[in-house]
């Protein structure tokens, strides 16, 4: 009887510990797929700013400051982008199995919603990643 529950209570274990990888490794795969996202948008306005600089060398002064504010807001989208990027980094260096990497996993996403104030699921969502 007793050897009954003590195998009872090894599945009960192990099955807590294998959806806890698993819930883990979703959210690394979802943060891989944010990851690339943010990392095409961020060269995307790289772009649109070297795009802007040779419009502000044949611009007027209104046009200038106009080009001028763009650029700004351009500029602090990317530190936005780079600042997920690093995040999203810090959650996929770690791996689910040991029980060590999901919390430094989660310790990671915290960070996130921290510097952010996105969820994983919420930046996803506004990236348009699924």
């Amino acid at each position: 009887m007793l050897l009954v529950i003590i195998v009872a209570i090894g599945v009960i274990l192990w099955f807590i510990r294998k959806s806890s990888i698993n819930k883990y490794s979703q959210k690394q795969e979802l943060a891989m797929r944010i990851l690339e996202t943010a990392k095409q948008l961020r060269l995307e306005h790289l772009a649109d700013i070297n795009e802007l600089g040779g419009q502000m060398a044949s611009a007027d002064r209104e046009q200038y400051i106009s080009l001028t504010q763009e650029r700004e807001l351009t500029e602090t989208v990317i530190r936005d982008l780079e600042n997920i990027i690093r995040c999203l980094q810090d959650i996929l260096q770690w791996r689910p199995e040991p029980s060590a990497g999901r919390n430094k996993i989660q310790i990671a996403i915290f960070a996130l919603q921290r510097q952010t104030g996105y969820t994983l699921e919420e930046l996803a969502q506004d990236l348009g990643v699924k």
